[in-house]
């Protein structure tokens, strides 16, 4: 786990240095699609359809398209009311540790009106803390650091580098919007 979120950790920083012009951008982002169809979108329901059209008739997402169509774009077989069930009894219950095989699954906030579904695996979670120190940390990972997260929700995705004996440079403190913060 902590290879590759350093992994996550370096790659960020040298793309953040690298693709310095709208040509490199563009170049990369092909070549991570054409990466993603041939690794992942196979094996959507939903997108299997698109892989032989050009990209520009593929359709365009947004949440109530993701969501209705929840079932057949994700890759995993989860079905959207079992992720929903585990989702909201997580919230209900503030025990944000059950998983879908190895899949977490957390709630968008709703505040376009309507409640959305992520679900990520642990190389996700992993991508996302490493992605996310990259971004955070102005001395990069030479000086002791503490990371504050103000969530609506907590959820495997934040928890994943707390979890790491190997993160004591690092402490990361998750608050929700529903804790007493005189405890914390």
């Amino acid at each position: 786990m902590i290879i590759r979120i350093l992994y996550y950790y370096y790659k960020t920083i040298f793309l953040k240095n690298y693709l310095n012009s709208r040509e490199k951008l563009i170049k990369y982002q092909k070549k991570q699609f054409n990466k993603l169809a041939k690794s992942t979108l196979k094996n959507s329901p939903f997108y299997r359809n698109y892989l032989d059209k050009p990209f520009h008739e593929w359709p365009i997402i947004n949440k109530h398209l993701m969501m209705e169509h929840f079932d057949d774009i994700n890759t995993r077989q989860i079905k959207k009311d079992d992720a929903f069930a585990i989702a909201l009894k997580a919230e209900t219950t503030r025990d944000f540790s059950p998983l879908m095989n190895d899949i977490a699954v957390g709630l968008s906030s709703g505040t376009s009106g309507s409640r959305g579904l992520f679900l990520t695996s642990p190389r996700e979670r992993d991508a996302w803390v490493g992605t996310i120190l990259a971004k955070a940390l102005p001395e990069g990972l030479k000086a002791e650091e503490r990371i504050a997260f103000f969530l609506r929700a907590n959820n495997q995705l934040y928890t994943n580098l707390s979890k790491s004996k190997k993160s004591n440079f690092i402490s990361l403190i998750y608050l929700t919007i529903s804790m007493n913060i005189s405890k914390g």
